[in-house]
């Protein structure tokens, strides 16, 4: 008969496409892209102290956080959105089961026919899920059509620092291109459907 294995905590090698955060045999599984494209925070609680900091500053490197060792993630936080948002994850891998070469989610909040706010961030494409706040800001105020579409492609293409993993810097630049334009338009009208 075979013994149980105590639990002990796990160490993923990659953050992408999905996080291990949980010490349990049955680990919580979270995608950092979404909940950074959200604007997500993380609650951290060691002893008696307690902080609350953004998703971005959580991931300091390639399977490493911020955690100190006595350090306890109790905690995701999301704001509501304040408007009609949409939103949209897409992810680029060989097999659906498979480990994401590039992923992409995006947050788009309409006001009329222009972009009022947006978030977008990528995993695969940097060593830690990256938000990318310059082609947001080329996104905010502007009209939505494909012309703004092609230029926050090539504004996310420059701002990726992609490494040669899974995929080549070539390869992961050019895609990057094709996702901004598929997910932002796919968040868009859902936007417009209050989904």
């Amino acid at each position: 008969m075979r013994r149980p294995r105590p639990s002990r905590p796990f160490r993923s090698k990659t953050w992408e496409p999905s996080v291990e955060i949980c010490a349990t045999p049955r680990r919580l599984q979270i995608r950092p892209p979404p909940l950074i494209a959200f604007g997500g925070q993380v609650r951290l609680v060691e002893d008696q102290k307690e902080r609350v900091i953004s998703l971005e500053e959580f991931f300091v490197g390639n399977g490493v956080t911020c955690l100190s060792p006595k350090e306890l993630l109790v905690e995701v936080l999301l704001a509501e959105p304040s408007g009609p948002t949409g939103s949209a994850f897409i992810k680029v891998a060989r097999v659906a089961a498979d480990l994401a070469k590039i992923s992409i989610a995006a947050r788009v909040m309409r006001h009329g026919g222009s972009c009022q706010d947006c978030g977008i961030a990528m995993g695969g494409v940097a060593k830690v899920p990256m938000r990318l706040k310059k082609t947001e800001q080329v996104l905010r105020g502007m009209k939505f059509d494909s012309a703004l579409l092609e230029k926050a492609g090539q504004v996310a293409a420059d701002e990726i620092q992609p490494r040669s993993r899974r995929s080549t810097s070539f390869y992961k630049k050019e895609v990057t291109k094709v996702l901004i334009r598929d997910a932002l338009a796919l968040a868009w009208e859902r936007a417009a459907k209050g989904q």
